[in-house]
């Protein structure tokens, strides 16, 4: 499971375009990697608008029980991770908690609504009818995003009209197609 998280991390950190302000080297900066017997503080396995856990949208955040992946050096964009939610990637910006991200069948983080992978496109419009759908960046599939400022949420469907990935966080990482891009 491990190897899976380090997976999408590094292909999603290897799909970035540089930003406005990109290191020098354009790697990763692993140096805040901690052990995996570290304990992890989520008390909880759904996420609302407030957020998962001890990770608050918009607040910051700074626990050494998690593994961290500066994707900037300066900070602008850090993906945390944790063996304890598998298929959650966390991203901050500048220290503050700006988009949780779930995106793999093993992980059982859902909404607090209810909602997650696997659900359909029915079922969303019926807990939040104002979703709107878009064309995935990629190809194939769709978005239906929650209008509005503030945290919301975000689904990418397949051409099954079923959620693959879903996230919750503010924009503009919210409307990201490639973790911090």
């Amino acid at each position: 499971m491990r190897n899976l998280v380090v997976f999408f991390v590094a292909v999603t950190l290897g799909a970035c375009e540089e930003s406005p302000t990109p290191p020098e080297t354009g790697e990763a900066n692993m140096s805040r990697v901690v052990s995996e017997d570290t304990p992890v503080h989520v008390e909880s396995r759904t996420i609302s608008l407030e957020g998962l856990g001890d990770f608050k949208i918009g607040q910051p955040f700074d626990d050494e029980s998690y593994e961290y992946f500066d994707n900037y050096e300066d900070g602008s964009c850090v993906y945390v991770v944790s063996e304890e939610l598998p298929g959650v990637v966390v991203i901050m910006s500048n220290g503050i908690v700006r988009l949780i991200s779930v995106y793999d069948e093993e992980s059982s983080v859902r909404l607090t609504e209810g909602a997650g992978l696997g659900s359909t496109e029915t079922e969303l419009l019926e807990l939040f009818p104002a979703l709107t759908k878009t064309p995935h960046f990629y190809g194939p599939g769709s978005y239906l995003t929650e209008p509005g400022n503030g945290a919301r949420r975000k689904f990418e469907m397949d051409t099954n009209a079923i959620v693959t990935a879903f996230h919750v966080g503010l924009r503009p990482e919210l409307e990201y197609v490639e973790g911090c891009l």
